[in-house]
């Protein structure tokens, strides 16, 4: 990537991230089953992984640009995905909203 390409994407990133308080978040409930998984792209080894649904609390006051920031922390774990296996196709992510 050239300099004057890094210098334009950062041109259109307009959230700027602070450093958000863990403290003021919780979680709430969660229920997760672990599960061995067979992937046939690495010769049909056995994986170990979870599934199940986790939820998180915000307490107390907390600036509302901070909770855009979680949003959009939250919405782009669709993409990116958690754990260590994401390249194996693991780790997937469905933001859910009540």
């Amino acid at each position: 990537m050239k300099h004057s390409e890094r210098h334009t994407r950062r041109e259109h990133n307009q959230l700027q991230f602070q450093i958000i308080p863990l403290r003021d978040f919780r979680l709430y409930k969660y229920t997760v089953d672990n599960q061995h998984l067979k992937v046939a792209l690495y010769n049909g080894s056995k994986f170990i992984g979870c599934v199940g649904q986790v939820s998180y609390k915000i307490m107390g006051e907390v600036e509302p640009e901070i909770i855009k920031q979680v949003n959009a922390i939250a919405d782009f774990a669709l993409y990116a995905g958690v754990g260590r296996k994401t390249p194996m196709g693991m780790g997937m992510v469905r933001r859910q909203t009540n």
